[in-house]
């Protein structure tokens, strides 16, 4: 992917003038380009080093806050396993429990990322999270035939049933609708009611 090769810039304020905090190497493009390309050794050496420091100014603390998630982001993007962990490991705040933070395991599952979702279920992101189409990790998984992702959010304690609230789809109907036997199996085998009228 060209967008995982791309890393992400710091805007400046009017005037040219840099925002508190985005004097670290890069203004935060190092960063998320060692997250995006995978290279754990640079990754850590800002984290150790630079970013190792807590800000004392409130807006460059924030500034710092932003440019974490969005390294965790490219990270995640781009199925980066280990520099994810090395993020969270380091204390990354993803914003796990507000706004589009809620979604990425969601968003992995989609793009077939298990690795990325097991990850991410064992930082603490819930499996019931819906997206705009009111799916869980679980549902998007088993739309899109991810046999491996399914696993994982089964393993995470994903209700096997879930239905969503407009039209009461499960995972059994989307995997039973598209044709995704080996996934209806590994539903069937893990208690989904396959009786369910939709």
């Amino acid at each position: 992917h060209m967008a995982c090769m791309r890393a992400s810039t710091t805007r400046t304020r009017a005037g040219g003038i840099a925002p508190p905090g985005s004097d670290l190497p890069g203004g935060g493009q190092l960063i998320c380009q060692y997250a995006s390309e995978g290279n754990v050794i640079k990754l850590r050496a800002l984290l150790d080093g630079p970013y190792a420091q807590t800000p004392e100014d409130s807006s460059a603390r924030a500034i710092r806050i932003a440019q974490l998630r969005t390294a965790a982001q490219r990270a995640m993007a781009c199925n980066q396993v280990v520099a994810l962990k090395t993020l969270i490991d380091f204390g990354a705040d993803l914003n796990f429990t507000m706004g589009n933070g809620r979604l990425v395991a969601v968003e992995a599952c989609a793009a077939g990322r298990a690795e990325i979702a097991h990850v991410l279920f064992d930082a603490g992101v819930s499996t019931e999270v819906v997206n705009g189409y009111g799916r869980t990790a679980l549902l998007e998984a088993s739309l899109a035939g991810h046999v491996d992702c399914v696993d994982v959010c089964l393993k995470a304690g994903a209700n096997v049933n879930f239905a969503t609230k407009n039209q009461g789809t499960t995972a059994a109907h989307l995997a039973a609708t598209n044709g995704h036997m080996p996934i209806l199996a590994q539903l069937r085998e893990a208690g989904a009611d396959m009786t369910i009228e939709r």
